[in-house]
């Protein structure tokens, strides 16, 4: 395949060598210099040496964490396919959008977002929206001849066009060209992260002031204070914490994209951990989405079965009804109005031809494999009859409908057909609608078709009007079977499972009976039953609902509000451009990689590449041990630092000599804080997080909360008091063995907190990165207690 030209400009890239320089900018690294300086001044040429030695390691460590997170993000973003339906030599296919070339034949669907600038071929009732090159909300109405442009959407309706300009020579792209060197702002997560540092840079310097207060006060060399105050500072405040936070993210939406999430903002992250509602579609996410036709109902009251699974050919149309007819005249009749009112293309498999691949809807595609077994060629039928006219599908009236040469057809949800049907009595309605009814209550869904004689007079608004009653089709899409179990896990995790759906009650019902969703006295409601609620007797029985059926997108959006406004944190999945609302207003939007519309996964922050419910779950997983993993790192690095701030004010507050050299708490700085705590970022999971409700693993509370504040003040000043004590205690050995122990203690103590904060659910030895960060602290500190020369550096 030639090389991709259909591309935009990216962001012009940040040289390695100013990611290094801004390492230096921290006003902690400026205190490290500053000493550096000072040390050469006063004639101490080795600790000058050592500081800035000290002051590179830091500046490497983030340098390199830095360029690791944007190596990951960069390796995910190739994770993420957009696609095309294109027409090359006659033939539809599937291409990546990157790969379209001037004159390319483009296929456009409601909910579609442009891939090029162009020129219409055909246009029905398509309607676009220019807002991301105008500004203009205002629906804009396209005929053929009319241009599009790159990344705007379609918001009704269909048509072809043909690519004019692609890549930077779009209008889109010229406007990316303008914005290539506008810097990334900062995540939320990463501003409450840098708040969390000021605040801390506050609390430290008060402490730091007071040392210095109390040690001139004793008398103690200034020099020796003013650099034991400015490594205080650096060991107090965890300064690499935003690097490390952004390598736990960009680790955890690797590991997402593994298990097939592709997380499209790094701090939605943090969000999945702290879910607690799903509300979850049906079609597609719960079930397999192969759709198949298994059973016709024609008008004349005749039964078909159809056997075969999914999308291919093999399989036939048998009649069950008491009285077979030789005559098929209706069958035949519905199988070709299945293949006119539909906009789905069937793409062929390389197995004989016999397998395909649906382009578009699901449901549309089963259609056309019906006609296949019903020895039609539909690809024939729609060329010999091209549609003239069209009323597309639309959520609120649940019908398409399409001209075809002297005949309208339309397609729809049974109880809306049958309403504009003329031909039948109240009772053969009632008839039809029962049998409809029991056919979903065992897990079909349901599609009727209808059809009448076209008049060019004849008012686009009567379309719709005084139609002919075709018949029934009944279309299988079985429970995916990790469904069942997906479910299960979530409500022992304490996450409540709701199924959002535009189906029937009794299909729904019927699936979620299936699969374990609705648990004892839970109630399942309709659209039209919701509309009759309040929002406070929504709020009332809300908790009570696991099924929503027949709801408009209008109503999923209410339902997320609902939700949101009892305090819950709610994921919501999406597919259709109608789903955006939700997406968007959901905490974690989650669109459909497989059958979701480019607008869909625009508006949501997580792409689902599977369109399985349980990656869903195991995405909610990840998050949580990746939300886990931060609050142990903050805790770890918290309570280290204070545990060193604890120790040399309690030594000086005693009148004790400083019980750890500024060389001292400098290489603690990065040894045992900065190594262990990249290790406790990328902690796996314990098998555990599933296991427990949100409230139990102490989720969504803040980065901080009351319990992680008081652990961190108790275990810092439990660590400081023994080591303070341990100088005290060795004092009477000489100043130097008394540093030395002091020294060993907390390299120890440290490591072994690091340990105890990853909980006993966790095996020693998954962690590697943490067992070679001790191994590294013990093998240097044996080095340190054997060596004397590099003993004298440190005490």
């Amino acid at each position: 395949m030639s090389e991709p030209r259909n591309v935009l400009p990216e962001p012009q890239s940040t040289p390695a060598w100013s990611i290094f320089l801004s390492q230096f900018k921290s006003s902690l690294i400026t205190l490290l210099l500053v000493a550096a300086a000072v040390s050469l001044l006063a004639g101490e040429t080795l600790d000058t040496i050592l500081i800035l030695a000290i002051t590179l390691a830091n500046a490497g460590i983030g340098f390199y964490q830095e360029i690791k997170a944007k190596n990951e993000i960069a390796a995910l973003k190739k994770l993420v396919v957009d696609t095309v339906r294109v027409v090359r030599d006659g033939l539809e296919q599937r291409l990546e959008t990157k790969f379209l070339t001037e004159g390319d034949l483009v296929i456009l669907s409601e909910g579609d977002k442009i891939p090029a600038d162009g020129s219409l071929l055909t246009s029905h009732n398509l309607t676009v929206s220019e807002a991301s090159l105008t500004g203009e909300s205002v629906p804009v109405e396209k005929n053929p001849s009319d241009e599009v442009f790159m990344a705007t959407t379609i918001l009704t309706g269909n048509g072809q066009m043909q690519v004019t300009k692609i890549g930077s020579a779009t209008k889109f792209g010229q406007i990316a060209l303008s914005l290539t060197n506008i810097p990334e702002e900062k995540t939320p997560l990463e501003i409450k992260i840098a708040d969390l540092g000021k605040k801390l840079t506050l609390l430290v310097a008060l402490i730091i002031a007071l040392v210095e207060i109390i040690g001139l006060f004793q008398g103690r060399d200034p020099h020796l204070l003013f650099f034991s105050a400015v490594a205080l500072a650096v060991a107090a405040i965890p300064e690499g914490l935003p690097a490390v936070l952004t390598i736990s993210l960009a680790v955890g939406v690797r590991r997402l994209a593994q298990r097939r999430a592709i997380v499209k903002r790094l701090v939605a992250t943090e969000a999945l951990g702290s879910v607690d509602v799903i509300l979850t579609d049906k079609t597609g996410t719960l079930t397999k989405n192969e759709m198949t036709v298994k059973k016709i109902l024609t008008a004349d009251q005749h039964h078909f079965s159809v056997s075969g699974v999914g999308y291919t050919t093999v399989g036939e149309i048998t009649e069950t009804s008491p009285h077979p007819k030789t005559d098929r005249d209706n069958l035949d009749a519905l199988v070709k109005a299945g293949v006119f009112c539909n906009r789905s293309s069937l793409a062929p498999v390389v197995d004989g031809g016999r397998s395909f691949t649906v382009l578009g809807d699901t449901t549309e595609g089963a259609l056309l494999i019906l006609a296949e077994k019903a020895g039609l060629d539909h690809h024939k039928l729609r060329l010999d009859h091209p549609i003239s006219d069209e009323i597309p599908f639309d959520s609120a009236r649940r019908l398409m409908t399409v001209v075809v040469e002297q005949e309208i057809y339309t397609k729809g949800a049974p109880e809306e057909v049958l309403k504009i049907c003329s031909d039948l009595s109240a009772s053969e309605k009632e008839t039809f609608l029962h049998k409809s009814s029991e056919l979903a209550a065992r897990g079909y869904r349901l599609l009727a078709l209808a059809t009448k004689h076209f008049s060019p007079s004849l008012p686009k608004k009567d379309f719709e009007k005084d139609l002919t009653f075709l018949g029934l089709v009944a279309i299988s899409d079985p429970p995916r079977p990790e469904a069942a179990s997906a479910i299960t896990a979530c409500r022992r995790a304490g996450i409540t499972v709701v199924m959002v759906t535009g189906d029937s009650l009794e299909t729904a019902r019927a699936v979620a009976s299936e699969i374990g969703l609705l648990a004892a006295g839970q109630e399942e409601i309709t659209g039209p039953q919701l509309n009759t609620y309040s929002d406070e007797v929504l709020a009332q029985n809300l908790l009570k609902i696991g099924v929503f059926a027949r709801v408009t997108p209008e109503d999923k959006l209410r339902i997320v509000e609902a939700f949101q406004n009892l305090g819950k944190v709610v994921a919501v999945t999406g597919d259709g451009v109608n789903d955006s609302p939700a997406l968007k207003k959901a905490q974690v939007g989650v669109a459909m990689g497989i059958t979701g519309t480019d607008v869909a996964k625009e508006a949501s922050d997580l792409i689902i590449t599977d369109d399985n419910f349980a990656t869903i779950v195991s995405a909610i997983e990840e998050g949580r041990v990746i939300f886990l993993n931060l609050t142990k790192t903050i805790k770890y690095l918290l309570s280290c630092n204070l545990g060193e701030i604890t120790t040399v004010f309690l030594a000086m507050l005693i009148g004790l000599p400083l019980p750890l050299s500024p060389l001292a708490i400098l290489w603690m700085n990065i040894v045992t804080d900065g190594l262990p705590a990249l290790a406790l970022a990328i902690d796996p999971k314990d098998g555990k997080t599933l296991h427990l409700s949100r409230r139990e693993l102490q989720i969504g509370q803040g980065l901080l909360d009351q319990t992680s504040i008081r652990f961190i003040i108790l275990l810092g000043f439990l660590l400081g008091s023994l080591a303070t004590a341990i100088f005290f205690l060795f004092s009477s050995f000489g100043q130097e063995t008394a540093r030395l122990a002091t020294f060993t203690f907390l390299v120890a103590g440290q490591t072994l907190i690091a340990f105890l904060l990853r909980g006993k659910n966790q095996p020693l030895l998954s962690n590697r990165l943490l067992l070679a960060a001790a191994f590294l602290a013990a093998f240097f500190q044996i080095l340190i207690i054997l060596v004397p020369s590099i003993r004298s550096i440190f005490v």
